[in-house]
């Protein structure tokens, strides 16, 4: 255990309060919550790489806190009636997809790899960034609303890159696995 995997266990950790907050349709405290768990995120991977402190346990929490967050907080966004439902199946089946592949490609190669790439990375921070602009436009004060202009952009954006991580990594998996068979 260091820094960085403490710190994703603490995003893991905030997503609980977000998500009670944003069911009692508090938003206020919805909101510092989940930010601070957004935040979280660039902080862990700043101390890993800081530290020279990445590890195998990191490798799986980091992207598994990004994950809880985000389907957790886009799930009750949903049942909110603040984000249509199909954005929630969206982003729920992108990520079954990837986790189905990843134990795929495990049982395949016979290795434990979680090798996230750019446009992954992209995705989450938009979707990371579009529902914090969702919560601050329930946000009680005016200049907040502003925020309402964004969200399409922000979800058209976040959708497009997801379909292309999700390609990316299938194509990634695929050439792995038949480049190992080769060996």
């Amino acid at each position: 255990m260091n820094l960085p995997n403490y710190i994703s266990i603490f995003r893991i950790l905030l997503t609980f309060p977000t998500i009670y907050f944003l069911l009692k349709k508090m938003f206020t405290p919805a909101l510092i919550f989940f930010s601070i768990a957004a935040l979280s995120d660039a902080l862990d991977g700043y101390f890993a790489r800081k530290n020279n402190s990445i590890t195998d346990l990191g490798k799986f929490l980091d992207p598994f806190a990004d994950k809880f967050l985000l389907v957790s907080t886009f799930n009750a966004l949903a049942l909110l009636g603040k984000m249509p439902l199909w954005v929630f199946l969206a982003i729920f089946s992108k990520e079954f997809a990837l986790f189905v592949g990843w134990a795929i490609f495990n049982k395949v190669t016979k290795e434990f790899r979680i090798i996230p790439n750019f446009y992954g990375k992209a995705a989450s921070a938009l979707l990371m960034v579009l529902a914090g602009c969702t919560l601050a436009d329930n946000y009680r004060y005016a200049p907040f609303k502003l925020f309402s202009f964004l969200n399409p952009i922000l979800l058209y954006s976040s959708l497009l890159l997801m379909a292309i991580s999700l390609f990316s990594y299938i194509n990634d998996g695929i050439k792995y696995a038949k480049n190992k068979e080769l060996r």
